[in-house]
């Protein structure tokens, strides 16, 4: 019965900058060998994102973080991104023309995915 259950500290990530934005105990309910080996294998990993951004992150509560995606490699289910960030403010023009697009947290923060190539396009990113 011992070799059946396993605990594991997991993490979430900021879903603006990727970083740890908090952390979860994972234990397998099913008791089992193979349930306990692959809640085990999880321990220290970043499993998802939070459902709220990292502190850092949180401290920009006037801007929209655009986050630069590569289209040809994401589909609606998973965005792959590229590492290009860029806080624009509210009140920018910019903003307001994606303003149907931007993602809400829980904790006010706000984001929306753009094109890593459009974002070059109209100089957010070299």
């Amino acid at each position: 019965m011992i070799n059946n259950l396993e605990v594991s500290i997991v993490k979430y990530a900021c879903p603006i900058c990727g970083k740890p934005a908090e952390e979860g105990i994972l234990m397998n309910s099913l008791l089992t060998e193979e349930n306990a080996k692959m809640a085990a294998e999880l321990n220290g990993k970043t499993i998802g994102y939070a459902d709220h951004a990292c502190k850092e992150c949180t401290k920009y509560k006037n801007v929209v973080f655009f986050i630069a995606i590569d289209v040809s490699k994401s589909n609606n289910d998973d965005v792959y991104r590229t590492g290009q960030i860029s806080g624009i403010k509210d009140s920018s023009p910019l903003v307001q023309q994606v303003k149907n697009y931007i993602i809400t947290l829980k904790d006010g923060s706000r984001y929306v995915n753009i094109d890593e190539k459009l974002g070059k396009e109209i100089g957010l990113w070299k």
